[in-house]
């Protein structure tokens, strides 16, 4: 069974500025594949669970949270992938993106900063496209925003 987690809002304490750890808050999986702690902001972004076959896998979803008046808020959506549907992801990836473009960013992601969570050890994939046979990437020009234009743009 695959799952995927979309975060339309996840706002947890960011991790401690010299190590770059979840400390005070953490939202944590457990079950199915080796999923990281992360902690902090993560809009817009969004995990594959794979489960594994039957059902006796449960997945568990926990928000630790610590001593801290921080406003704290989540929305994730969960949805569940039929095993032959086109949108399944790779066995190992912990991300997976689809269309032409799209932009690709790491949890807690913060370009103000430049501090990335610690302990971060995951896949990432890119699904290829019909008609497309490479990727090509491009630095968003201004660091501190959003990029307007794709982060990564396939190519033929």
């Amino acid at each position: 069974m695959l799952y995927i987690l979309d975060f339309h809002q996840l706002n947890l304490v960011r991790p401690e500025p010299i190590n770059h750890i979840c400390n005070t808050d953490q939202f944590i999986v457990s079950g199915g594949n080796p999923v990281p702690t992360i902690c902090g902001k993560s809009n817009g972004n969004h995990m594959y669970i794979d489960a594994g076959a039957g059902v006796d896998n449960p997945i568990t979803l926990s928000v630790v949270t610590g001593d801290s008046s921080f406003q704290r808020n989540w929305k994730i959506r969960v949805l569940q992938i039929p095993c032959t549907s086109l949108n399944r992801a790779e066995n190992g990836c912990l991300q997976y993106f689809t269309g032409v473009a799209g932009q690709i960013l790491s949890f807690n992601y913060d370009p103000t900063s430049g501090a990335q969570l610690s302990n971060q050890d995951y896949g990432i994939c890119i699904r290829a496209e019909r008609n497309f046979c490479g990727v090509q990437y491009t630095q968003c020009p201004d660091p501190t925003a959003a990029c307007n234009s794709p982060g990564m743009q396939l190519v033929m």
